[in-house]
This record gives C-alpha cells, structure tokens and sequence, in this order.
C-alpha cells in the first residue's frame, strides 16, 4: 500500500502563516471573510489547511492570500473547501485545495515553501 505521503507531487510544510480569506460575494466579487483570524497549519503548492473562525461550507469557493516564505511576494489563488471540522474551541479546521493554478505557479510556490526547511 502506497503511504499517503509518498504520493504527494508538492512538499506539505507544517508551519504557521496569517492567511486571509475572502467569500465570494457574487460572481468573480470576493470580500474579506476576516482579516488576520485564519492561521496555516500547513500548505502545499496543491492546497491548504487553516485554522479559522468563521465556519465555511464544503465545496465553497474562496480566495487566499498569503505571504510566501522568506520574499516580499504574496501568493494569491482561489481554493474550494474540501473539509470542513469543528474543534472544541469554537473555531475551525478547513482543508481546502487550490484549483487555477498553473503548473509553473505550483512549482514556483512549492519553491518557496521548500526553503522554509532551509
């Protein structure tokens, strides 16, 4: 049987980055969900996990943004909730995968993250 890990394209990195959130309004109109609450728990150039505090329902549409590790550069993408679990204290895990993104933008954030092990 094939580990989950070993069929990963993209490194997973397991640390801690303010990320902010934004709900789709109407078509293509995102607004801020809230600014600062969401916390990384880790990120590939595939997808995301964050901690949050306002509940988002599985399947939705959102756009991330976050500062790559270790540059001035911020990375943007849109991502759609894939898991959604509460946790004791009142906030939430959600796990989210990155889907408009290009192969040369994945490898270019898979970079990045790389050098958080560095």
């Amino acid at each position: 049987m094939i580990r989950q890990e070993e069929r990963r394209r993209y490194r997973r990195v397991e640390n801690e980055f303010n990320v902010r959130i934004a709900r789709e309004l109407k078509s293509n109109e995102f607004k801020d969900l809230v600014i600062d609450t969401a916390k990384s728990i880790n990120v590939s150039a595939s997808g995301i996990s964050v901690n949050i505090l306002e509940r988002l329902d599985t399947r939705e549409i959102v756009r991330v943004t976050f500062l790559k590790p270790n540059t001035f550069e911020f990375f943007e993408g849109l991502a759609r909730v894939m898991r959604i679990e509460d946790k004791k204290d009142g906030s939430y895990t959600a796990g989210m995968h990155f889907f408009n993104l290009s192969t040369s933008e994945m490898n270019n954030l898979d970079y990045y993250l790389g050098l958080c092990h560095e």
